[in-house]
């Protein structure tokens, strides 16, 4: 699936945008991506705006109205995400249309959802140059019952306590959402400044669909943004030579206690290795079959349940795992033994054989969903013209070898020990 690069000229300079153009979909998924290097300044003003810039605008100053006139425009969809790539932060802005083909002649959807997309980021609903208070506090609010749920979910907040203490001098640290006490700070003029620099940033448009390049240019010609810079560092290459393990531990009076084991690698994505190591990880714990579910899930029933996850921007490695406090030491002795036996060239043949094909149909299925393209698209953005097609990148996985896998186990160092311990009895495993 080719990606294609449009210039489109502007006034203040030039807007690079991506097109991938594919019959698979009824809609087209088009939008703005803001691209700054990641850092803590702003960080939640931005996840703030995302939200509230999606909701109305001067044009439709009502939620109502808003809502309403999206539902004129075939119901098409208006998002934003806000999203670490590496050391880059992408504030998103996208657009779902039905195809004009579906909806006979003369409608030009397309160039109409463009349009309320750009009013919704240049136009916002101000009062004397701010962002209204009422609003601004709906959003904190939302913020923060959106911060405590990831509380009171415990896998997600043991690996958040992970991740900040193994990384706490480390960029990849920062919660997107922040904290309650940094959310209730944010005030009209930090919103405003984090607005202003948001629309000065670095942009570039996307367009995944159907369409031809003339029609693509039309409709982007009225957004005034442009792209400034292109040398971001998308692969996170900080990191801190710990000389031993940390192993922290918290107490709360929850009945399954959460271990989750931070490792930390040199390979990352582009990497010679890069490959083997989606294997190794696949084979170690992402998958059902994987070797950790199968010695510690369901041949000791020790755990509710265990996986991992390869950061592949980042070089790291995580294993979560739901267990029962009594479990703890016999757990990590157990996942030290199944990391030893591929470091000692034990491999199986038919976890081997299962976690490629695994691999293989994840990337094949991707491409049958908007999503999975735009992730493709985001990937050329990154790679440019060395991003390599799918077929090339399945005959690499295939080509993967088992010394390749038992190179990657050994190049993979435990770093952080994070235990959320219950104190509130056991439950039986389900």
């Amino acid at each position: 699936m080719k990606t294609t690069k449009i210039h489109l000229t502007k006034p203040n300079g030039q807007l690079d945008i991506y097109y991938i153009k594919t019959t698979k979909f009824k809609t087209i998924a088009a939008g703005i991506i803001f691209q700054t290097p990641l850092s803590e300044e702003y960080l939640v003003e931005r996840s703030l705006l995302t939200s509230l810039l999606t909701k109305r605008t001067k044009k439709y100053p009502k939620e109502k109205n808003f809502y309403l006139y999206l539902k004129e425009l075939y119901d098409t969809a208006i998002s934003s995400q806000l999203s670490p790539r590496g050391l880059v932060l992408n504030a998103g802005f996208f657009a779902n249309i039905i195809h004009d083909k579906y909806l006979g002649p003369d409608v030009e959807l397309f160039q109409k959802a463009l349009l309320i997309l750009n009013d919704v980021i240049s136009d916002p609903v101000m009062v004397d140059g701010f962002f209204e208070e009422e609003s601004i506090k709906q959003e904190k609010k939302l913020l923060i019952d959106d911060l405590k749920s990831m509380y009171n979910n415990k896998a997600l907040f043991a690996n958040m306590q992970l991740i900040k203490n193994m990384f706490k001098d480390e960029r990849y640290r920062l919660n997107l959402l922040g904290d309650p006490s940094v959310v209730e700070q944010v005030t009209k003029e930090s919103l405003k400044e984090a607005y202003e620099q948001l629309l000065s940033s670095s942009a570039i448009g996307f367009v995944i669909g159907d369409v031809d390049e003339e029609t693509i240019k039309k409709a982007f010609a009225p957004f005034a943004f442009v792209t400034t810079q292109k040398d971001f560092s998308y692969l996170d290459l900080e990191t801190t030579n710990r000389t031993e393990v940390q192993e922290l531990k918290e107490e709360q009076k929850i009945a399954q206690s959460t271990l989750c084991l931070g490792y930390r690698t040199d390979i990352r994505i582009g990497d010679s290795l890069y490959q083997a190591m989606r294997v190794f990880n696949g084979m170690f714990g992402k998958y059902f079959h994987s070797e950790l579910y199968k010695e510690i899930r369901e041949k000791n029933s020790l755990a509710y349940y265990i996986s991992s996850e390869y950061a592949s921007r980042k070089g790291a490695l995580f294993i979560t795992s739901g267990i029962n406090k009594e479990a703890y030491s016999k757990v990590l002795t157990l996942i030290s033994n199944v990391l030893t036996s591929f470091q000692e060239g034990n491999v199986d043949e038919e976890n081997f054989e299962l976690t490629k094909k695994a691999i293989i149909n994840n990337m094949i299925e991707a491409y049958d969903q908007q999503t999975g393209i735009y992730r493709e698209l985001l990937f050329f953005v990154e790679q440019q013209e060395r991003r390599k097609n799918l077929e090339e990148r399945i005959k690499e996985i295939e080509n993967v070898t088992k010394e390749e896998v038992i190179e990657c186990s050994k190049k993979i160092r435990l770093d952080t020990i994070f235990f959320l311990e219950g104190t509130n009895g056991d439950e039986e495993y389900a």
